[in-house]
């Protein structure tokens, strides 16, 4: 089973992710596995925002998640059950949104979660989220967080194959049990 989890900076992917996977003894994939740390540390430093840099850094993205889905492909022989942060959808949104220029077509034989859901907050409790996290911004975060907005819209477009899940008014143990009880009904677990 191959479980991706979905959403803006703030809406509680990682808590999410983390406790699923301790539930169902499931192996976390990295969308951005550790080989590609330093070239992205590069490009999310770069100064440079423009619409050139803009598209290659939506290349990146797109190059790391595929190199993802090689390892989840190999993976999936040994692993019951393989959980993402986030993957094409939100390399294609983000960057989208942001305003990047390339038309993608995603091959239609390329590997594809079997449950996708896209977490979502209210404003407020996202930005007090963000605030106590201690995590480092830079130019991007910042273009991202002005064009939230156009990211939103384009998460819109995949609605169609995920369970769209609030997490405004509930605790992350909560989101867990609700994606639980989403999977059973499902007869994934």
């Amino acid at each position: 089973m191959f479980i991706n989890i979905e959403g803006i900076s703030g809406v509680g992917k990682s808590t999410i992710v983390s406790l699923l996977a301790d539930k169902l003894s499931a192996t976390i994939v990295k969308t951005i596995p550790e080989e590609f740390n330093k070239l992205r540390h590069f490009i999310d430093n770069s100064k440079f925002l423009n619409i050139d840099t803009l598209n290659s850094r939506f290349c990146f993205f797109l190059s790391a998640t595929f190199y993802c889905s090689d390892i989840i492909k190999k993976k999936q022989d040994f692993c019951k059950t393989i959980i993402t942060e986030s993957y094409f959808y939100r390399a294609i949104a983000y960057h989208k949104g942001m305003g990047a220029t390339l038309n993608i077509d995603l091959p239609r034989d390329i590997l594809i979660p079997c449950h996708n859901f896209y977490l979502v907050c209210n404003e407020k409790n996202r930005s007090i989220r963000r605030n106590n996290r201690k995590k480092r911004t830079n130019d991007w975060i910042e273009l991202s967080e002005q064009k939230i907005n156009y990211i939103l819209e384009e998460y819109k477009k995949f609605y169609y194959c995920m369970h769209v899940i609030d997490t405004t008014d509930y605790t992350p143990r909560e989101i867990s049990n609700q994606i639980m009880t989403l999977l059973k009904k499902e007869n994934a677990i």
